[in-house]
C-alpha cells in the first residue's frame, strides 16, 4: 500500500452542502512479505476499517496504490484477492453449519478450482484433527 488516501463525501448537518469531505485515511504506506500476518490497532475513527475495506476491494482509494503479490487491486482484483486472508472483527462462523460446510463455503469464496475443493477440505479437517 503506497500513499493510500480515502476521502468520503458527506452531507454536513450544519451547512447541508453535499460537497463536504471527511478524510478517513491519509497517506498510509506499508508493505508486507509473503506469509506475514498483521493487524491494525487504533482508536475509533482512525481508518482501520476503511483500510481493510480497500484491501478487500469493498472501497476504492481516493488516491494511492494498493497491490498484492504484484497485482494492482484496481486492475487485477480477482488475482490479488486469492492471495489475501482476511479475518474481520466479527466472528465469521455460522452456528448452523458444520466444519465441513464452512470449509466448502470458504474454498468457493476463495476461488479454489472445483476439482481441488473436496481433497483440500478433507485434508484440512484431517490436519486439524477435527
Amino acid at each position: 500500500m503506497k500513499d493510500f488516501k480515502k476521502v468520503y463525501k458527506t452531507k454536513s448537518k450544519k451547512t447541508c452542502r453535499p460537497d463536504d469531505k471527511m478524510v478517513a485515511v491519509s497517506e498510509l504506506s506499508f508493505g508486507l512479505q509473503k506469509g506475514e500476518c498483521f493487524a491494525l490497532l487504533g482508536v475509533n475513527g482512525a481508518g482501520k476499517t476503511t483500510t481493510f475495506k480497500s484491501l478487500t476491494g469493498e472501497v476504492q482509494p481516493t488516491m494511492g496504490s494498493i497491490s498484492v503479490g504484484g497485482f494492482d487491486i484496481k486492475k487485477d482484483f480477482e488475482k490479488a484477492r486469492k492471495l489475501i486472508g482476511y479475518c474481520p472483527q466479527s466472528d465469521l462462523i455460522y452456528e448452523d453449519m458444520t466444519v465441513e460446510e464452512h470449509l466448502v463455503f470458504y474454498v468457493q469464496l476463495k476461488g479454489i478450482p472445483k476439482q481441488q475443493r473436496a481433497s483440500l477440505v478433507e485434508s484440512s479437517i484431517t490436519q486439524l484433527g477435527l
